[in-house]
């Protein structure tokens, strides 16, 4: 068998003043530079847990998935990403109106109020209360387009604030109309409110009134009167 050639590896001689230089480049970091970036991450590390608890300061508890409110608490999960649910409010019905268990929000821990009259005679066929996590004019901003893309900007009156319930709000009335079954004509109007909440948030008041000949369209102040007696049973978070 053919003896294998070793490599021959030459020794690198390195001069002092490389080494001089290579030693001063890995000089030990001192005790001030240590203790600043310590102190350094303990900050950035307290400011991230502090962040987390004042973002969650005042949302509500929830257990076994299970948010822990009452029934005629006003919720709304206003957290960007998750869910941090906080109570907006408490909410009373009028006098001639009843709450029906419905609901139109996916979230079963976020909460909503239908009240219908008890008097089937009423122009004042429903209206509805839940939270917004959105500000009034930013929610307002959001969804009037829509309804006016919907309705027509003809049956859609400009977005306007009123002082309500103590509160500046933010509204518009709509007019519509629908085929009946039978072929005829049902007319309706429509006043959709956005009340300030805690947390730059909203209150959302929809109240659907008939409208038929026996039974014409309120004006804007009777309106707002209606809202202004719906908003007084609504207690805000905070107030």
């Amino acid at each position: 068998m053919a003896k294998q050639k070793r490599k021959i590896v030459k020794p690198v001689y390195v001069t002092k003043a490389e080494r001089l230089k290579a030693k001063k480049k890995s000089k030990p970091m001192s005790r001030e530079l240590r203790i600043g970036l310590i102190a350094g991450a303990a900050v950035l590390a307290l400011a991230v847990i502090l962040f987390a608890v004042l973002a969650r300061a005042g949302s509500l508890p929830v257990k076994g998935g299970v948010v822990q409110k009452e029934a005629n608490w006003i919720v709304s999960n206003l957290a960007e990403s998750g869910a941090r649910y906080y109570k907006l409010g408490e909410v009373e019905g009028i006098a001639g109106f009843e709450r029906r268990e419905e609901t139109l929000r996916f979230d079963p821990n976020e909460s909503d109020f239908w009240f219908r009259p008890t008097d089937p005679d009423s122009q004042v066929k429903q209206y509805y209360i839940t939270g917004v996590k959105t500000a009034p004019a930013q929610t307002v901003e959001k969804v009037y387009p829509d309804f006016v893309v919907q309705y027509g900007e003809e049956r859609v009156t400009q977005a306007k604030t009123a002082s309500v319930a103590g509160r500046e709000a933010m509204y518009f009335i709509v007019d519509s109309a629908y085929e009946t079954e039978e072929g005829g004509v049902r007319h309706e109007q429509a006043l959709i409110m956005y009340i300030p909440a805690i947390r730059s948030a909203s209150v959302m008041l929809h109240v659907t009134l008939d409208v038929t000949e026996e039974k014409p369209a309120l004006s804007e102040d009777a309106l707002l009167a209606l809202a202004e007696e719906i908003a007084g049973r609504i207690v805000p978070e905070g107030a």
